[in-house]
């Protein structure tokens, strides 16, 4: 989890590198929010620096990434809303595990389904 060797052609150790990199893939911030956080302890760097090395660097840091993916699960619930939008009905379908994960999310109008639904009368 850690960057052993200190890499070649950089202005900073590698532990700075090492907990920068750690900080974007363990807690999903933005390059910029990582460049905030690394500023409030003293290390000036930009949100580029901190692209480049978490491009760089994600070879050491795939047990982090993995651990933070999760698996689909066996059940999944399906949810159908309308909501009205400046006058027009929309209808919002989702696909959410059991997790409450939200796996599948659309918004379509009822024009485009009237509309869809008369093709499919043409073509049969």
């Amino acid at each position: 989890m850690h960057i052993t060797q200190a890499p070649n052609r950089h202005r900073f150790p590698a532990s700075i590198i090492s907990h920068t990199v750690w900080l974007y893939h363990r807690f999903n911030n933005s390059y910029r929010d990582v460049q905030e956080q690394m500023a409030y302890r003293g290390i000036i760097l930009s949100h580029e620096t901190v692209r480049f090395w978490c491009y760089k660097f994600v070879v050491y840091f795939q047990d982090v990434i993995s651990k933070r993916e999760r698996k689909p699960t066996d059940k999944w619930h399906l949810d159908e809303m309308n909501i009205k939008i400046k006058g027009e009905v929309f209808i919002l379908w989702r696909a959410v595990d059991s997790e409450g994960t939200v796996k599948l999310s659309k918004l379509v109008s009822q024009s485009t389904i009237f509309l869809d639904f008369r093709q499919q009368e043409v073509f049969e």
